[in-house]
């Protein structure tokens, strides 16, 4: 667990706290100052800029390793990496065992995140075991620490750091709900396409915890941009890739006819999408929801079709753009209550997360009004209805967007209109 000082002097009171502090001890830091909650909330919300100030204030008159790791990290989001580091190891000489601080570190030093001139995966890795050494639920640490497991296939550290990220609830109860709605009516044995970290760890640890179908490749669209990965994907999943390794080594962005840059990972998912057309690809392509359409390929986006907490490649081009089918399935037996609460954990120090990650509940909601939507065009009122009702249910248990009580809005109107 994290070594906090301060934390132990309060249990004995102020007045020791202040003369062991006074002489007896080394190394200890007083209470930050008022500017550090207030950037905290500032941070927390993602409005780095603002922050920033507060936090440089707040580690100039507490001295405190907190204040100097939070400093850090901001800097760090800002890609001021030179200061973030600097800032990072100030806070470890007020505490050599602030995990904040050595996971700041890690992050600073990893390839990964940057072009940093003193980027080093060796340094990474040490400061992620450090950090966890010092704090055994650090999340953000044990995120970090999958991704350096596979690449430097650590299959046993990988399989540890899911469970702590489980264990710790750092993955919350409703954001592992929300991947098995992702995961559970895949194709057998389907490649599937995720977005970031939220669609991601949680459905790696579904796969080894608790067993929730290993059929399906996990495919992350930002890490199929390196290298390393690709391989991991092929011994990890038995995936035939559509490259030669020497070939995935010495892949490069690049342009296509209309001008377009096309990453790796573009490169990588054209390359399945042709080798499933001519059969040479058993697995179905699935493509998350949590994954932005448009910034596909324009060939795979046509051959797209929408099943609810997916969309579904086709080998040709799809005349329905929604298999309805497939979207009822993915309604079946969903449990709102399962989706209550906040996605993100209190351990989490990242600011996107936290300020995205509710908004991951909306998928549900869209697929609803989806299908309500396709009910209605096909002259189905009576369960448009019936699910318009589970929307408003919905709704009433789970924090979503506020936005969508005008499509549910406008959709009970046209099923009333449609009854006339």
């Amino acid at each position: 667990m994290r070594h906090h000082k301060l934390s132990h002097l309060r249990i004995l009171g102020p007045l020791l706290a202040l003369a062991v502090c006074g002489g007896l001890l080394s190394g200890c830091a007083e209470e930050p100052p008022p500017e550090f909650e207030e950037a905290v909330s500032l941070y927390h919300r993602n409005q780095l800029g603002q922050a920033l100030p507060l936090f440089k204030a707040a580690a100039e008159k507490g001295k405190d390793a907190e204040s100097f790791a939070y400093l850090a990290e901001t800097y760090r989001r800002l890609n001021e990496t030179d200061k973030a580091v600097a800032a990072a190891k100030e806070a470890l000489e007020l505490d050599e065992c602030n995990s904040f601080a050595h996971a700041v570190l890690a992050a600073a030093y990893n390839p990964m995140y940057g072009t940093w001139g003193e980027s080093d995966p060796d340094s990474t890795w040490q400061h992620l075991m450090k950090a966890v050494e010092c704090d055994s639920t650090d999340g953000d640490a044990w995120s970090w620490i999958w991704t350096q497991a596979i690449r430097r296939g650590d299959r046993a550290m990988e399989r540890r750091a899911l469970h702590r990220m489980v264990n710790t609830g750092f993955l919350t109860p409703p954001l592992l709900s929300f991947n098995r709605w992702l995961l559970r009516n895949l194709p057998e044995d389907a490649l599937f396409v995720t977005n970031g970290d939220w669609d991601t760890y949680p459905s790696a640890a579904l796969q080894l915890i608790e067993g929730f179908r290993p059929d399906v490749a996990i495919v992350n669209r930002s890490l199929l941009n390196i290298p390393w990965y690709a391989e991991y994907l092929k011994e990890r999943y038995s995936l035939p890739l559509p490259f030669s390794d020497e070939e995935i080594a010495y892949l490069e962005p690049r342009k296509d006819a209309d001008g377009r840059v096309l990453l790796v990972s573009d490169q990588l998912l054209e390359g399945w999408a042709e080798m499933r057309r001519n059969g040479d690809l058993m697995r179905p392509i699935a493509v998350s929801v949590t994954v932005s359409r448009p910034s596909l390929m324009d060939d795979v986006q046509e051959r797209l079709q929408y099943a609810g907490s997916f969309w579904l490649w086709r080998p040709d081009p799809v005349e329905s753009p929604i298999d309805t089918a497939l979207v009822r399935q993915s309604l079946t037996d969903v449990n709102a209550d399962d989706f209550a609460g906040p996605f993100y954990s209190e351990l989490d120090r990242s600011p996107v997360r936290r300020t995205v990650s509710n908004r991951l509940v909306d998928n549900l909601m869209a697929a609803g009004l989806r299908y309500a939507d396709a009910l209605i065009k096909a002259g189905k009122t009576d369960e448009a209805l019936r699910i318009l009702a589970w929307t408003d249910e919905f709704q009433a248990k789970t924090d979503w967007d506020s936005e969508l009580s005008k499509g549910i809005a406008r959709l009970k109107e046209a099923a009333a209109d449609a009854t006339k």
